[in-house]
């Protein structure tokens, strides 16, 4: 009886991991390297190619259907995309898991985000980032470059976000 209790919060340990409430404090190894090149389709079928926002930063969030706190962080950042200016900042979310896309479609719609929702099939860029805990949000520069990445969610996420932004405005 106590190992099938301990095989249950093993599994229950490795679901939880992969969506966490609390950002990290280590910008990750990634921050300094060039972008990936990213050309998804969306929610609505059409086709999104980073190198087209270059000039102006880009908020990328990695997020999938089973994580509640990536819900709370996309409607953040349709707060900080009205503020800053949604003409002077891109903003888009990559979905890990789009074999749900509709439940996807239900929540975005319910959450009236007005940035677009990528597809990420097969897990191409999620996975070739090294990306295994959602939400994890990333600032592209104008230049291409990857100047901020955090795993998680906390309040001061927004604050930070919002400086990474504007620094390069």
């Amino acid at each position: 009886m106590a190992r099938r209790w301990a095989q249950w919060l093993l599994v229950l340990a490795l679901l939880v991991c992969g969506c966490r409430e609390s950002a990290g404090d280590n910008p990750g190894p990634l921050v300094g390297k060039a972008a990936p090149s990213v050309s998804l389709e969306t929610l609505d079928h059409q086709r999104f190619h980073l190198r087209d926002h270059r000039g102006k930063p880009v908020v990328l969030l990695f997020w999938n259907t089973s994580c509640q706190v990536c819900k709370r962080e996309m409607v953040e950042l349709e707060g900080l995309r009205s503020a800053i200016g949604a003409e002077r900042v891109m903003m888009a979310t990559i979905l890990s898991d789009p074999e749900n896309i509709d439940v996807a479609r239900r929540m975005v719609q319910g959450l009236k985000t007005s940035y677009p929702t990528l597809l990420d099939r097969g897990g191409r860029i999620t996975s070739g980032l090294g990306i295994d805990t959602f939400p994890t949000t990333m600032v592209i520069t104008p230049a291409g470059k990857i100047g901020f990445m955090r795993q998680g969610f906390t309040e001061p996420l927004m604050q930070q976000l919002r400086k990474a932004i504007e620094g390069h405005l």
